[in-house]
């Protein structure tokens, strides 16, 4: 009797839908997935982790470009926040936005629509400059508004 469960359970182990779908899924279903963390795309298009890093690494993925589809994202809302806001953009003294920040921001949405399509692409060494900047301008930014919010006693001592 032993026998014959073990034997049901490895078949039915083999023949199941799991290993049948990782051969299935394309570079094209995969990519609709790329702006979720890889947990989160794994769960909905119900398969294991580890058949789609497998998945992607056949396809020639070979990190999942989450993070840096949401840091790019992220970089492209900051500069449109930031050059949108008149205050801001009379505190730098202009008076509108400058024409190399446009086509900053067009080249931008480019690299993250290629990043999209191949997820290898590096960013460039502007773009991290970019980001640098403005993580930067928002730590002085977070900075600024801690030291306003304590009393005037606790300021000279925190700085």
């Amino acid at each position: 009797m032993r026998k014959e469960l073990k034997s049901s359970r490895w078949r039915n182990r083999s023949s199941g839908k799991r290993s049948m779908r990782s051969c299935d899924i394309e570079l094209e279903e995969i990519r609709a997935y790329f702006h979720m963390p890889i947990t989160k795309a794994a769960m909905e298009m119900n398969i294991g982790l580890t058949v789609l890093k497998k998945r992607c690494r056949d396809v020639g993925i070979t990190r999942w470009p989450h993070r840096k589809l949401k840091s790019l994202n992220t970089l492209i809302n900051n500069i449109q926040v930031v050059f949108s806001t008149p205050s801001i953009l009379q505190e730098i003294g202009k008076s509108s936005i400058d024409v190399n920040i446009m086509e900053e921001l067009k080249s931008l949405e480019e690299h993250r629509k290629l990043m999209e399509e191949n997820p290898e692409i590096q960013l460039t060494k502007e773009t991290k400059k970019l980001r640098q900047a403005c993580f930067k301008a928002n730590y002085k930014k977070r900075l600024a508004m801690h030291a306003m919010s304590l009393p005037a006693a606790y300021s000279k001592d925190f700085f």
